[in-house]
């Protein structure tokens, strides 16, 4: 899939906490999009990006910011539903990484955002997927 180009409902179950951070510049982020953060510790859309800190969370909300620190975003923790592109019901219980910022996959590419743990196996191209800061790691092991 690609990166949103607007909002999205995103299913969820079980959520945890909701959480704001301040985001980058000029980003759009979309409501029910995976958020991650910086190296600097702001929020922008998941995807592939050197240094980045994981997925902390979904958007409950669309904001658009201009410059740095500018606006804050909210997201929430919890288990929620996300296009894949080649889980397996073997991959239960393993890290996932999001490619973009409503896609998830098994393997890590590139400097690619770790999104959560894969807890139920829907399809080979969708899952549901537990998101949190716990699970905001720079580089996965």
């Amino acid at each position: 899939m690609a990166a949103l180009s607007a909002a999205r409902l995103t299913k969820s179950r079980s959520p945890i906490r909701q959480v704001s951070y301040l985001m980058k510049a000029s980003t759009q982020i979309y409501a029910g999009s995976m958020v991650m953060i910086d190296s600097n510790g702001l929020a922008l859309p998941a995807a592939a990006s050197a240094g980045n800190n994981g997925v902390v969370g979904v958007a409950t909300t669309s904001v658009l910011s201009t410059a740095s620190g500018d606006e804050r975003i909210v997201v929430q923790e919890g288990i929620f539903l996300f296009a894949a592109t080649s889980i397996a019901q073997g991959n239960v219980g393993e890290r996932v990484f999001g490619l973009d910022d409503q896609t998830i996959d098994e393997t890590t590419g590139s400097d690619t955002p770790l999104a959560g743990v894969l807890v139920e196996f829907v399809s080979s191209t969708s899952g549901w997927v537990l998101i949190g800061l716990d699970y905001a790691i720079s580089k996965a092991t």
